[in-house]
């Protein structure tokens, strides 16, 4: 839905699109699936899920900074620092599977694990 200017409304906590996340999230599986369950064990929550972009199958904003590095615990995975005021502030991405996971721009912490 978009309002009268043609933009897209911004994606609140627990305002994902339950169709997408349906649709989509079942895809999820291997390295990156164990460490969306750590971070929603931590209290970070899904903020959106996509297709196609920037990977092909599976895409998560989270709401909150990482709480943990994940690097040495799944090597699968190639994390990387973006921290563009539009883009979004890091990711871990598993090129193989498509899968993607993010902490969303507008993200409500400072706090960035170093």
């Amino acid at each position: 839905m978009k309002d009268k200017q043609g933009y897209m409304p911004k994606l609140q906590p627990n305002d994902i699109r339950i169709n997408d996340a349906e649709r989509i999230l079942p895809r999820l599986s291997g390295a990156i699936k164990e460490l969306l369950d750590r971070e929603i064990a931590c209290g970070n929550q899904v903020m959106e899920v996509s297709e196609n972009w920037p990977m092909k199958n599976v895409n998560i904003w989270l709401e909150r900074h990482f709480h943990d590095h994940y690097v040495n615990e799944f090597p699968s995975l190639r994390y990387e620092f973006v921290g563009g005021p539009h883009d979004w502030v890091d990711h871990y991405l598993d090129a193989e599977n498509g899968f993607f996971i993010a902490v969303a721009h507008n993200v409500r912490t400072k706090k960035r694990i170093e």
